[in-house]
């Protein structure tokens, strides 16, 4: 079977389907990747994480600057509104482009964590092969 259920230590799933590079299954593991990126990321963020679509942070000014980072403030809350809290404070440094630069980062060494933990045989000799190639 191409796509099998195996507990592979997955803190919050307790089994993980891998996927074994068989390209007919391909779209059943590309649909597997992108609901757990919209159940991390909420579906407007996860799916341009997946996609590697989301907005460049330079380019963002003004109220599209501050609906992105309120859609990023969101997801965090969802997750930690303790934390979410302290970084709504302007001097917590969250509204600085930089910050989501390196958070972004963060989420897609979480991204590939993810999809290196999802794969089996010839897919992830691929996946070792491209490394963690991070998005822009």
């Amino acid at each position: 079977m191409a796509i099998e259920s195996k507990d592979a230590g997955d803190e919050n799933d307790k089994s993980v389907q891998r996927w074994d590079g068989n390209a007919l299954k391909l779209d059943d593991f590309d649909k597997m990747i992108a609901r757990w990126c919209r159940k991390q990321y909420g579906t407007i963020l996860g799916n341009q994480l997946w996609e590697n679509s989301l907005p460049d942070v330079q380019g963002l000014h003004g109220s599209y600057w501050n609906e992105y980072c309120e859609s990023v403030w969101d997801v965090i809350n969802d997750k930690d509104s303790h934390k979410a809290k302290g970084l709504w404070e302007v001097s917590s440094g969250f509204w600085n482009k930089e910050w989501h630069l390196k958070w972004r980062t963060k989420q897609y060494d979480k991204l590939f964590d993810k999809v290196e933990a999802s794969v089996e045989q010839s897919a992830s000799l691929e996946v070792a092969n491209l490394g963690n190639v991070k998005g822009t």
